[in-house]
């Protein structure tokens, strides 16, 4: 299986990372075709338009199908599936070409492979979403945080007691409430049923560290 493989590989041609859609205006190569009765037939550019997947080799004047060559090389299908008239020797029986890009085999193929494709990329699209959901999520936290440690330095420098009678009247909790009118990420983080920081053994933990601190520059 590994030297199918490998050998599969060095025969698929080398293609650009998109399809090679020549204009209308392109002067496609004629060949003759029949015996008795030659015809002379070319590549049309409105294949590339009703086949989107099909890609030119100007050189070699034949067909590739981009999406069947760019994932065997992936290694996102098996040669079997594949046929080799589009993904290693070229398509240039233009006789019946529409025949062959309408076959049903390479019709199911191609299908699969664009769900795959489509699919990858609502993935890749998810992931980046909640990749950067979750750096602006710590950036929040860190941000909210700063805004504590800042009332808990306030309040102690005045010499302002953090606590009352009832957590709502808490000097600390008013003064983080006047704060969080002009930041809308404060005031969503301070609704938090889980949000830890703000309670009075992390206060104190904090007010520890800002003592320490004093202390270390006297």
């Amino acid at each position: 299986m590994a030297f199918s493989s490998l050998s599969t590989q060095s025969f698929l041609p080398e293609l650009s990372e998109n399809p090679i859609h020549p204009c209308s205006s392109f002067s496609f190569r004629k060949r003759a075709f029949g015996i008795a009765n030659q015809e002379m037939r070319s590549c049309q550019s409105d294949y590339f338009e009703i086949w989107p997947w099909l890609t030119y080799d100007i050189e070699k004047d034949v067909v590739f199908c981009h999406l069947c060559v760019k994932s065997l090389q992936k290694k996102k299908m098996t040669a079997k599936k594949a046929d080799p008239s589009f993904t290693q020797k070229g398509f240039s029986y233009w006789k019946d070409a529409t025949i062959a890009f309408k076959s049903t085999r390479h019709r199911i193929v191609t299908r699969k492979l664009l769900r795959c494709q489509l699919l990858y990329l609502v993935l890749a699209l998810m992931l980046r979403k909640c990749f950067h959901l979750r750096i602006v999520s710590k950036e929040d936290n860190r941000e909210c945080l700063l805004k504590i440690i800042s009332n808990l330095k306030f309040l102690t420098r005045q010499g302002l007691p953090l606590r009352g009678d009832g957590d709502t009247d808490l000097n600390f909790t008013q003064l983080m409430k006047l704060h969080a009118r002009d930041d809308p990420r404060l005031t969503e983080w301070l609704e938090k049923k889980t949000n830890l920081y703000i309670s009075h053994d992390i206060q104190n933990e904090l007010l520890k560290v800002m003592a320490l601190s004093v202390l270390r520059e006297i």
